[in-house]
């Protein structure tokens, strides 16, 4: 990846990455968007890290100011984690809303779900 990807921009792609048989999945195993936002630390790790969004030059990263902290934590929009989370939401509401006939019935949140990059 040669330039830096913006937020929307990232949707995109991850929606174009994403297999027919993989955007089923999601609608089956996270009926919510919390739910899926729940893959903060293994689909929201790889967004954060495959686009670079902790990388000094990112330009999410001339918005980022470290003044939003609330008792250690840190809330600033653009956080890394804040737009990695963002991102989820707009892939799942881009996957629920637009295609839902790919659902054959729910299953419990989160089994057997591969999301993320093939090996």
């Amino acid at each position: 990846m040669n330039k830096y990807l913006l937020e929307n921009e990232i949707v995109e792609a991850e929606l174009q990455k994403l297999t027919p048989t993989q955007k089923k999945e999601i609608i089956d195993n996270f009926p919510t968007v919390d739910d899926f936002q729940s893959l903060h630390f293994s689909y929201g790790m790889y967004i954060r890290n495959e686009y670079k969004l902790w990388d000094k030059q990112h330009p999410h990263q001339a918005q980022y100011k470290k003044d939003a902290v609330f008792e250690g934590v840190d809330y600033h929009p653009y956080h890394p984690d804040a737009i990695s989370n963002r991102i989820l939401g707009k892939i799942w509401k881009a996957i629920t809303e637009i295609e839902p006939n790919l659902s054959t019935g729910r299953q419990s949140a989160g089994r057997g779900c591969h999301i993320g990059p093939d090996d």
